[in-house]
């Protein structure tokens, strides 16, 4: 009769070593690889937010929606059945960051016109009736009314930014992990563009395509994706 084979403690050890230092080397690869999927979901969700936003814009006399009045964009876009729900102006990277990242809640009325939900995907606000000084402020011709971007008036649609990933308050650090519904291209500004992809940003333009755009660092990168100019804003838009 055969003798049953005992595993030894020392046998029984490296095995366990070896194991954990196959998990120890497959471990980063795995979060590679988990990261680089939210980023691709993420830019998923800006295609489709081009496209809700453009048959918004057909449908409406060629005109973007305001950004606040009396809802939220994203709001406008999901109650009038441009886009399906909230969860397509979410980043999925803002969820690993912090919990917050994940509540996707838009305000019901118009009685706090400053609740925003953490939507890391924020709209160009020039485009859309802000202008920049110190905060998100209506920007207005001298009649009171709104000036909001017209489709037809950009004349490079292939170059200018429609919408990006976001974040607010933030300079150094995810802190609370929260996006924001609008950009701004002040370095200063509240609401500030954010490479959190692997210091890759996902960047919508007007013409409905996206783009990762790699930088140099996560936070404060107007340097690299332009301060100013025609991306921005013009004055021939509206």
């Amino acid at each position: 009769m055969k003798q049953k084979r005992i595993f030894t403690l020392i046998e029984l050890l490296v095995v366990i070593a070896i194991i954990a230092v196959l998990a120890s080397m497959l471990l980063p690869a795995l979060n590679s690889a988990r990261a680089k999927a939210r980023a691709i979901s993420c830019l998923s969700n800006e295609r489709q937010v081009g496209m809700a936003l453009r048959t918004y814009i057909d449908g409406n006399e060629d005109y973007f929606p305001v950004f606040n009045s009396p809802f939220l964009w994203s709001q406008q876009l999901i109650e009038n059945k441009y886009a399906p729900d909230i969860k397509t102006f979410l980043c999925p990277e803002l969820s690993t960051w912090n919990a917050s990242g994940q509540l996707a809640t838009y305000r019901a009325s118009t009685a706090d016109p400053f609740q925003y939900p953490a939507q890391g995907i924020g709209l160009n606000g020039y485009l859309a009736g802000c202008n920049n000084s110190g905060d998100v402020n209506y920007n207005k011709y001298p009649d009171g009314s709104l000036k909001i971007a017209k489709l037809a008036r950009i004349g490079n649609p292939s170059e200018v930014y429609m919408a990006m990933d976001t974040i607010i308050n933030l300079t150094t650090g995810p802190a609370d992990g929260k996006g924001y519904y609008v950009v701004m291209r002040s370095q200063g500004s509240k609401y500030q563009a954010n490479a959190r992809h692997s210091k890759g940003i996902n960047i919508l333009h007007v013409d409905g395509h996206a783009i990762t755009f790699k930088t140099k660092t996560e936070f404060n990168i107007y340097l690299e994706i332009g301060w100013g100019g025609s991306k921005w804003t013009n004055n021939d838009w509206f």
